[in-house]
């Protein structure tokens, strides 16, 4: 079944998995469970959708768990965003972790997850190759954060 919301195209196995926004003025669409599935205790797990997406050039999307997941299913997004471009082809999946030490049913058509859709612009990118500039990276970038820190996280 093939169903198109404004310039995206899903592809779903039913009509009661069509992403769907609640509102009309959400940025993201649902997307809900095609089976019941049952979460072991700290159980890993790659959860099927049976649904397709096509973007169209310059887009992107990205998957988040819903708010309330972790809250009323203990459940978390593995990577925490998952992200698709416009060249992907195959299904939507995603990998859910259970956090607590019971078992977990989560029924069929219950919304986990929201895709956020995105347009973006290509950069170009002009690499060019100075090998005495490797050796000078800190004098020529020079900046104000400690050394030591990588991003946000000390690893000295």
């Amino acid at each position: 079944m093939k169903y198109i919301k404004d310039i995206i195209n899903f592809c779903v196995s039913e009509e009661d998995l069509i992403p769907y926004r609640k509102s009309e003025n959400d940025l993201c669409f649902d997307l809900r469970l095609n089976e019941t599935i049952i979460f072991k205790p700290n159980e890993l797990k790659l959860v099927h959708t049976w649904t397709k997406i096509l973007l169209p050039e310059w887009y992107s999307a990205r998957l988040y768990a819903r708010s309330s997941t972790a809250k009323r299913y203990w459940l978390i997004l593995a990577n925490w965003v998952w992200v698709i471009d416009n060249n992907y082809r195959w299904e939507i999946m995603w990998m859910f972790y259970n956090i607590h030490d019971t078992e977990k049913e989560i029924t069929k058509y219950t919304r986990l997850l929201q895709l956020e859709i995105f347009k973006s612009e290509r950069l170009s990118y002009d690499f060019a190759i100075n090998e005495n500039e490797y050796d000078n990276f800190e004098e020529i970038y020079k900046t104000t954060r400690w050394k030591g820190w990588f991003w946000s996280t000390w690893i000295a």
